[in-house]
């Protein structure tokens, strides 16, 4: 009876609320949006500090083989007039970025100070100051650094784990990464996802390598300015281009010892135009080393390794110091990866991942 008579009571001033309520006009269905923050100003002296600090970088420390970074003050004087007019750190960031776009490569961009993860107050160093790259520094990214998502295995049928990557950056876990291939083990089949991958760190492609191929695998070689320097030295008369240089290199990337068994099954690896840098490493890597079907769409074609140089104002650029040519013998910068299976085919009741349907029909044995 007490239950009921407290239940009867919230009824009760249910009801005697809504009695008083007084009646309204119903609220607009289209609120107005909120304002996106406004970009800082920025001056002419500012934009001339950081012009020159970008030089210095792109005209000494950027190496892509064969490509003369000279040309940056003749780009720069190209776009003169917008990039004068630009009065914000946003519309001057975009004038740069389309300047440094007419060296017609990846790997090149200017981040605003807004984008840069270090803090805003803290001064940047110049960029005479920044130490030489590491090897594990090196990044193999083509889009900005997005919130974590976590790497996710599922079972789309009993024998076939579907592993999804969204990220080599942050948010890559090797424990949760070796976790997931330890559970996939028991799997006959594997796909791996990196669609919308845009890439990461050059030391997490490797770990995820040496979890599916033999230790020591060769899987392809960076050509960097002092292996370029040193082939001139020992081949004067050339030839000089990137995958001729990458053969005569004996510095070859290999996998190392895993921590648990390599993956023994069957693998297909899906890409589209979003899986950039490191995720065609991974993909082509798979297919050229253990004929595992790309399913998908074209990948992005933009694989260079690159670092960031902390600028003036807080602003970072990111600039190339070495080509990817793989172990046979292909360049991947501008030379996006063909699936063997191209899936065009959209989401449906019967079939909600048409690439994923697609590439388990590729792996299985046909009945």
């Amino acid at each position: 009876m007490k239950a009921w008579s407290a239940f009867a009571t919230i009824l009760i001033a249910g009801i005697a609320v809504a009695q008083t309520v007084p009646v309204t006009e119903p609220p607009t269905q289209n609120p107005t949006p909120p304002r996106r923050p406004v970009s800082p100003p920025i001056n002419a002296e500012e934009k001339a500090e950081v012009l020159e600090s970008i030089k210095g970088v792109v005209e000494k420390r950027a190496f892509v083989p064969n490509v003369d970074f000279s040309k940056w003050s003749g780009f720069v004087e190209k776009r003169k007039d917008t990039i004068e007019k630009a009065e914000t750190i946003s519309t001057f960031t975009t004038e740069v970025n389309r300047a440094l776009r007419e060296f017609g490569f990846s790997h090149i961009r200017l981040q605003a100070p807004s984008r840069a993860p270090s803090s805003p107050t803290t001064a940047p160093a110049k960029p005479e100051e920044t130490p030489a790259p590491q090897f594990a520094e090196l990044f193999l990214q083509q889009q900005p650094t997005r919130p974590s998502i976590p790497a996710k295995l599922t079972w789309p049928e009993e024998d076939v784990a579907l592993f999804k990557l969204p990220t080599f950056s942050t948010g890559y876990s090797r424990q949760d990464v070796e976790k997931i291939m330890a559970d996939a083990a028991k799997s006959k089949f594997l796909i791996l996802d990196l669609r919308f991958n845009g890439g990461g760190a050059i030391s997490n492609l490797r770990h995820l390598l040496t979890l599916m191929l033999p230790k020591a695998t060769a899987y392809g070689s960076f050509v960097s300015r002092r292996m370029f320097d040193k082939y001139k030295e020992a081949n004067p008369e050339g030839p000089f281009d990137v995958i001729s240089i990458a053969k005569w290199s004996p510095d070859t990337l290999k996998t190392g010892e895993a921590k648990q068994p390599v993956y023994a099954g069957k693998i297909a690896v899906l890409i589209n135009r979003g899986s950039g840098s490191a995720s065609e490493i991974v993909a082509n890597a798979l297919r050229e080393i253990l004929n595992a079907p790309l399913v998908g769409s074209d990948s992005a074609g933009a694989v260079l390794a690159s670092v960031f140089a902390p600028l003036k104002m807080g602003f970072r650029l990111q600039y190339p110091v070495s080509d990817y040519v793989s172990i046979k013998g292909i360049r991947l910068e501008g030379n996006p990866l063909k699936p063997d299976v191209v899936v065009t085919a959209k989401s449906s009741i019967e079939i909600p991942d048409p690439a994923v349907h697609e590439a388990i029909a590729k792996l299985k044995p046909k009945s």
